[in-house]
């Protein structure tokens, strides 16, 4: 689910996987890996926070289930 999530706000704000990495210091391979669910140990809380405040939201919006949060 968190895959998903990631992988939709990327896409909202037109960024590839490597623009993410540069805007939240999270590396590409973390990224795909979250974002087909191919993580064995899931994300870790440094890592959601990273992208979290990349995307300009809270680590709990990025966490919520509901629909997707608002992004600056």
């Amino acid at each position: 689910m968190i895959g998903k999530r990631i992988r939709g706000l990327r896409e909202r704000k037109n960024w590839s996987q490597k623009e993410l990495e540069s805007r939240s210091g999270v590396p590409q391979t973390t990224i795909s890996r979250l974002e087909n669910d191919n993580s064995k140990n899931g994300a870790s809380l440094n890592h959601l926070q990273k992208l979290a405040d990349a995307f300009g939201i809270t680590l709990n919006q990025l966490l919520e289930d509901e629909e997707e949060p608002k992004i600056a």
